[in-house]
């Protein structure tokens, strides 16, 4: 009974994908001869040639095109069931410390991946103010933080992402112009409170906080109840609040980044897989979603 080399359904696998057996040898770090002779005696194996020259290229034989996917079914199952071993020695938990509303925007999907990628490990979540979660990152009580920055900010981590900081309200709710500006706002120092009362004081607006609290929810309540208007971006508004067109009463507010900080001396392979998963969902969220939320809000 024959047995298929899988370093060679691999190259052979790679050699389609990556356009050419030279990106493929590189990829598996082998010269291009050593893998053109991988490729032959895979088709020894096989018994009838999978890939033939067409011009400068190799393109599929029939034989290749029905061989290709189960030799690709064949190295993604080796490759996930490895993944898998390797996992069951991974130690936990990992703790991750995330902004409010970045929490209510992305953490389903995230948690969902890292859930199938390490079933046996556990996952703290922390949700906090900004400056509570980059000191507890600082400190080693979090492994992870995303939080937001100004952008540009002198901030360290990582940016992943930026995001239009947006006034919200109240669907339909337009501030007169001209008026005194009531904020919704967290108490004590935050980057939103500081770019919305650095914009109000650049058009000479009056403004004041008539609602502060340390819970994202409760200022969602209180904008409901009509008490101001808040400041974050377009990710995890509630469905009953959204932004406020800026040229409608208020002024322009500018963007905010994304950052994702690491404990000192992060290195676990669970860690960076968190932060990998992290990464790709904030990079949708910054290029998808937050644009067609401020697209639907200037349409109105």
């Amino acid at each position: 009974m024959r047995n298929l080399d899988l370093a060679c359904l691999r190259l052979f696998v790679l050699t389609v994908e990556k356009g050419g057996l030279g990106r493929a040898a590189e990829a598996v770090g082998r010269s291009q001869p050593a893998a053109s002779l991988q490729l032959k005696r895979l088709e020894e194996e096989v018994g009838e040639p999978l890939l033939r020259r067409q011009g400068r290229h190799l393109v599929l034989t029939p034989a290749g095109e029905d061989f290709l996917p189960a030799a690709r079914q064949i190295v993604e199952m080796h490759d996930a069931a490895l993944a898998r071993r390797l996992t069951t020695r991974l130690s936990g938990p990992v703790r991750l410390g995330i902004a409010q509303d970045l929490a209510d925007a992305m953490l389903t999907h995230v948690l969902a991946e890292f859930s199938r990628n390490h079933p046996t490990l556990e996952l703290l979540l922390r949700t906090d103010k900004m400056g509570e979660l980059i000191e507890a990152t600082r400190n080693g009580e979090l492994d992870l933080a995303l939080v937001f920055e100004p952008d540009p900010g002198a901030g360290t981590g990582e940016v992943i992402g930026r995001l239009p900081m947006c006034w919200v309200g109240r669907r339909g709710d337009i501030p007169q112009p001209g008026g005194e500006v009531r904020l919704v706002a967290f108490d004590g120092a935050c980057c939103f409170n500081r770019a919305a009362e650095q914009a109000l004081a650049g058009e000479g607006r009056a403004w004041r906080r008539s609602f502060t609290s340390a819970s994202l929810a409760s200022q969602w309540t209180a904008i409901r109840a009509g008490l101001g208007i808040g400041i974050r971006t377009p990710l995890g508004l509630p469905h009953d609040l959204g932004p406020i067109v800026p040229a409608a009463a208020l002024p322009a507010l500018p963007a905010v980044s994304l950052r994702l900080l690491r404990r000192p001396g992060l290195t676990s392979r669970a860690g960076q897989d968190l932060a990998t998963l992290l990464r790709m969902r904030c990079q949708t969220l910054s290029m998808t979603g937050a644009a067609r939320t401020v697209g639907a809000a200037s349409d109105r």
